[in-house]
């Protein structure tokens, strides 16, 4: 059973039953889903939801994302009870105050990055041996800038990436079908079906970074790579860099097995947006095929909050 409950009809109705959510949607019998199997609702429609709930939600660890398909913003987080060790958390402040450490990770965060990037090639050559020449050309471009970032400075960086996320895209746009109109990598807003589908994923994973990370103990705000700005979760953002890859190739797999095709896609005003029905299909799929990559984000947020707690021990 999923511990990922998503609500995307309009005028649902969230209330608490004892122990356990009450779901009720206009039209269909009531659900009822136990506290205990819940880690995570995302609401996406208009739904009617307590305050007194989401306090019982977050006592019980579970964590309400709010994603809105017609904005163009992040999702916004309702995250759970902040982890009882603040000393892990000083840890990190200390870390993001000290500019040498700030870069040592950054340095170690984008190389990790273009490595994922590089795996991700090689699986696209595997699996499309007419593009494979030109995918191993661009897996040596970036294993050579993965060599120069171990070197660069914060500046140096933020050009290394982009170098390597010209080249990476340049091959992906070879590999999503061309009807699509997918030119490169675009963010706010989306032109067409391949970025709208790239946003949204990346969205969803920064959620369940901000909530792997503040389970781990740390700050989803305050990053190293992504430094402090208003509103944004920075080390989230920085956590997200290192399964980018994995969210590329679960988009490909969508259109390449036409899960989703361009019917299921709206335009308004200059964005691209996934429909009703579209989200119907991409949601179940979100679940089950980027369930690994959920468990792997647990993993390093673990794997930061130790090594940073090791760092800051006298």
């Amino acid at each position: 059973m999923s511990r990922h409950l998503y609500l995307d009809h309009a005028n649902t109705q969230l209330a608490l039953d004892g122990r356990s959510l009450k779901v009720k949607v206009p039209e269909r019998p009531v659900t009822h889903v136990p506290l205990h199997m819940l880690e995570r609702v995302t609401i996406v429609a208009d739904v009617t939801v307590s305050t007194h709930l989401l306090h019982r939600l977050s006592s019980h660890g579970v964590a309400v994302t709010l994603l809105s398909p017609r904005s163009k913003a992040q999702a916004t987080e309702c995250l759970t009870l902040s982890h009882g060790n603040h000393a892990r958390r000083l840890n990190q402040y200390a870390l993001v105050l000290d500019e040498a450490r700030c870069l040592a990770w950054s340095q170690l965060l984008v190389r990790w990055k273009l490595k994922a990037q590089r795996h991700q090639l090689l699986r696209f050559a595997a699996r499309r041996s007419g593009e494979a020449g030109r995918c191993l050309r661009a897996e040596r471009e970036l294993a050579l800038l993965q060599k120069q970032a171990a070197q660069a400075n914060a500046q140096s960086l933020l050009g290394l990436e982009g170098s390597a996320a010209r080249a990476y895209f340049g091959i992906y746009q070879r590999l999503v079908p061309a009807s699509l109109g997918f030119t490169g990598r675009h963010k706010r807003p989306s032109p067409d079906p391949v970025n709208a589908l790239l946003s949204l994923t990346y969205s969803m994973l920064t959620s369940e970074c901000s909530r792997a990370l503040q389970l781990a103990g740390l700050d989803p705000a305050y990053g190293v790579y992504h430094r402090v700005d208003y509103g944004r979760p920075s080390l989230a953002c920085d956590l997200v860099e290192l399964v980018r890859p994995r969210a590329d190739h679960f988009v490909w797999r969508l259109l390449a097995r036409q899960d989703l095709r361009e019917h299921h896609f709206t335009r308004q005003l200059d964005a691209c947006l996934l429909k009703k029905e579209g989200r119907a299909i991409y949601f179940p799929c979100y679940e089950v095929r980027l369930a690994e990559c959920r468990r792997h984000i647990h993993r390093l947020a673990r794997r930061l909050s130790q090594r940073w707690q090791q760092e800051g021990q006298p």
